[in-house]
């Protein structure tokens, strides 16, 4: 097959879920023998450009950067790719047998269906509004109030007009029924996928080092992860990898605490510097207040690693409390500050809790597992290249 994936980013644009998990379906489906082609954004600075990347051609496609557009820059921005998107999959979808978009990315393509005439598979990872309500701590600004809006719009779109919908959580399919009804025949539940690798490091765990990783939102927990800190074994370090909005708040609230001996920010880093910091440590937490699957959780278990997290959205689909970690009922932070004292205190549970995490990652998560099923459903809904009109004529004149 010839499949055509949309997403604005990539993992060397940015590093995020959405572009991890484009990245890794498509090595795995290039590992099936289709051509994978991926249309993203680009600079007018280059043009319109195809270069080859792991295999993969990624198509640049030049469109005007919305974010210079200060009252309304994050649904100017992705109106802006869309529209440019849009215009693109009109003129060459005939070129491919199968396009899939990820999140929002391309979904105005799916504005009018007499536009459409390729089969077309939309990945939901999370619905804005969801995300925008579950936001702790925070005001809605007109921007977001209107990319609330306009984000909306263009997830109906993918969500009426879509051939197939993917969601890729048991949490994720539940939010898609509630928003449209109806859609239960077209929507496939396909969870994002984890590489568990072969080996794990032969280097001791420090064991008294817990990571985070994640951005730094008020969405993620943050505030009441560094204040359970106070509460935590002095012995215990915290290491939290991202950046975010909350990082100048999080820098004052650690510093007013006196616990810059105890936690460090590291900033963003790439897989392989957030992989040695997971290796390195005995734990992971995420206290979110909403997640549609969790992949750091699942990525944590792959190396081995027990997890501590709050069972919100679809994080109880990952992590089976005191299997492969430690479910926390409410993000206080006195509830936060247990969960990591009883982790690093009961360390052969812990250790446990990681072994079996890393063979549950295997069995019901493995990439070329998620990619398998994706290529199945991409076999029901691919169009045949000869019609049944066609077929018939072909046979009659090949029996003259």
């Amino acid at each position: 097959m010839k499949i055509l994936f949309v997403s604005k980013t990539l993992p060397h644009t940015f590093q995020g879920g959405i572009q991890t998990h484009v990245w890794k379906l498509t090595e795995w489906l290039l590992k099936f023998g289709h051509e994978i082609n991926i249309l993203t954004a680009g600079s007018h600075k280059n043009g319109l450009r195809t270069v080859d990347m792991g295999g993969r051609s990624i198509i640049e496609l030049p469109y005007l950067p919305g974010r210079r557009m200060p009252l309304v820059s994050t649904a100017a921005e992705e109106l802006s790719f869309n529209r440019a998107a849009r215009k693109w999959l009109i003129e060459n979808q005939g070129q491919f047998d199968i396009i899939h978009l990820q999140g929002r990315s391309g979904s105005l393509f799916l504005s009018d269906k007499k536009w459409v005439k390729t089969p077309v598979v939309s990945t939901f990872h999370g619905l804005i509004a969801n995300e925008q309500d579950k936001a702790i701590g925070k005001q809605e600004s007109f921007d977001q109030k209107i990319h609330r809006l306009t984000a909306t719009r263009m997830e109906n779109m993918s969500l009426r007009n879509a051939d197939a919908l993917i969601a890729v959580s048991d949490e994720m399919q539940a939010e898609i029924q509630l928003r449209m009804a109806g859609l239960t025949c077209k929507t496939h539940q396909i969870y994002n996928g984890i590489d568990v690798p072969e080996t794990l490091t032969t280097k001791p765990a420090d064991p008294n080092l817990l990571v985070f990783v994640g951005r730094l939102t008020a969405l993620k927990g943050v505030f009441p992860l560094v204040e359970a800190m106070k509460n935590v074994n002095n012995e215990i370090r915290l290491v939290m990898i991202g950046d975010g909005d909350a990082r100048p708040e999080l820098e004052k609230i650690i510093q007013q605490n006196n616990l810059q001996g105890r936690i460090q920010l590291t900033g963003s880093l790439d897989s392989k510097g957030v992989n040695a910091w997971v290796e390195r440590s005995s734990a992971l937490v995420l206290p979110s207040y909403h997640e549609t699957q969790g992949i750091v959780l699942m990525e944590a278990n792959a190396l081995g690693k027990p997890v501590i997290a709050t069972a919100v959205g679809g994080v109880p689909e990952v992590v089976k409390n005191r299997k492969n970690g430690l479910l926390l009922g409410n993000h206080e932070p006195e509830t936060i500050a247990w969960g990591i004292n009883y982790t690093f205190e009961n360390e052969l549970f812990a250790v446990q809790w990681g072994r079996w995490g890393r063979f549950y990652m295997q069995e019901k998560f493995s990439w070329e597992k998620i990619a398998r099923q994706t290529e199945a459903l991409y076999a029901k809904i691919e169009r045949p290249s000869v019609t049944v009109q066609e077929a018939i004529t072909n046979l009659v004149h090949s029996n003259i």
